[in-house]
């Protein structure tokens, strides 16, 4: 069980968001506190801190067609940083047969593990979309770096349920599956990559507030 969720709150910088891949500080924990929807730490291939007053952040559910409850968290933000425009999304989904647990720490599992309708745990993916534009440059130049990872390990914790909010920890350890790469020099592909990233958070889903008959567009 995730006993802290520890998050930096000093020293975010879009610039390096894309770069780091290690941690030499040690975060202090806080407590089981949220501003909005979903705050969380994520190192490895991507190095962030998504708390509520960076970024824009909303959570939406529904219960699809295989009556799997499914959660989508929408993180996004926009700056222009030394001349450029700068802007990311976040998209981090969470899935579970029938309905969403009461109680208990609950691991992860694959896509086809979920789908035979024998597991309650979660499948677990996360996407990240980083757009950059240099505001000087005549030819409008580009920097697109695209991510798509699905959860290998880890577990949800609950914290809390209602029956009409559901709030929980998690940590999870992410495969990245794929990684798009273009600039004006050449365009690349990589992936898939094992234990590429961990996320360590918390969140909160309003059963009744956050439903949907569908998802909004990405």
């Amino acid at each position: 069980m995730v006993k802290y969720l520890r998050l930096l709150i000093s020293g975010i910088m879009f610039s390096g968001i894309l770069y780091g891949c290690g941690v030499s500080e040690e975060p202090e924990p806080v407590d089981h506190t949220l501003t909005g929807p979903i705050e969380f730490m994520m190192r490895g291939e991507i190095h962030d801190d998504i708390l509520f007053d960076f970024f824009d952040i909303k959570v939406e559910w529904t219960k699809n067609e295989l009556n799997e409850s499914v959660a989508r968290f929408f993180i996004s933000s926009r700056d222009t940083i030394n001349s450029s425009d700068i802007w990311i999304r976040y998209m981090l989904t969470v899935s579970r047969n029938n309905d969403w647990p009461e109680s208990g720490n609950i691991g992860v599992v694959s896509l086809a593990e979920l789908q035979k309708r024998e597991t309650g745990q979660f499948y677990i993916s996360f996407e990240s979309v980083y757009r950059e534009v240099l505001l000087d440059d005549e030819e409008n130049f580009f920097l697109n770096l695209d991510h798509r990872f699905t959860a290998t390990n880890g577990n949800v914790s609950i914290l809390s349920y209602s029956g009409s909010k559901l709030k929980a920890e998690f940590e999870i350890i992410f495969r990245l599956d794929q990684k798009f790469h273009l600039d004006p020099i050449r365009a690349r592909q990589e992936g898939p990559v094992e234990n590429a990233l961990t996320i360590l958070g918390l969140f909160e889903i309003d059963l009744q507030l956050d439903r949907v008959q569908q998802f909004s567009s990405w």
